[in-house]
């Protein structure tokens, strides 16, 4: 006997307007075409935690995850940020940047789910989850010469310059 169930969701309030798909059969997860917009107060309402402040908006683009149950089997999607000011308020003296429109693409690279925040197709962070729940976050130099922050002359824009790893799962 298969078991099978299909779901169309949404999420809608202050902040973020969301809709997706959904699959289930014989312990087989799908999430589909999740798209939709989530606004900068909505994303600050967790990211002011870290002292980290964001405005405009988040837009998703057809975000799709399957997994077997057991792993994540595939991902895909696009997201386009805005672009605005980002509050820096974790030290002594709070800091703001202005970084230009981003985008991010989402893809399954060795059974790591892998976050790219690219501009001009170039990276300016990578954010990578394995299986054991391990995240491990790899800032560009790119992005503080994007950003017009201090960065040390001489130094590859396209290498890491701060590795954050935690275990998150």
């Amino acid at each position: 006997l298969s078991q099978t169930a299909e779901l169309h969701a949404s999420a809608v309030g202050d902040g973020h307007d969301l809709e997706a798909q959904g699959s289930y059969k014989d312990g087989h997860i799908e999430l589909e075409a999740l798209s939709g917009t989530i606004d900068s107060d909505y994303i600050n309402e967790v990211s002011e935690e870290f002292g980290l402040t964001f405005s405009g908006e988040l837009y998703i683009r057809d975000l799709t995850l399957s997994s077997d149950g057991q792993k994540l089997n595939a991902a895909s999607g696009t997201a386009d940020w805005s672009g605005g000011r980002i509050l820096l308020n974790t030290s002594a003296y709070p800091q703001v940047l202005s970084l230009p429109p981003l985008k991010a693409e989402l893809h399954l690279k060795d059974s790591r789910l892998i976050l790219d925040v690219t501009h001009d197709e170039r990276i300016l962070i990578q954010i990578a989850l394995n299986q054991e729940g391990w995240a491990e976050i790899s800032i560009k130099g790119r992005l503080f010469e994007l950003a017009n922050f201090p960065w040390p002359l001489g130094a590859d824009p396209d290498e890491t310059a701060l590795l954050l790893e935690e275990k998150i799962l």
